[in-house]
């Protein structure tokens, strides 16, 4: 897809993943506040 060296790529690929974990980590802090606020 991209020329990039070894270590170009590697970079991208761990602000991607980077990025995608602290969008998950986001949603999950975000989904369980939901659902305390809907039991309580």
């Amino acid at each position: 897809m991209y020329n990039l060296p070894g270590a170009g790529s590697f970079i991208v690929l761990g602000c991607i993943c980077a990025v995608v974990g602290w969008g998950v980590i986001e949603f999950i802090l975000w989904l369980l506040s939901f659902i305390h606020i809907s039991i309580s």
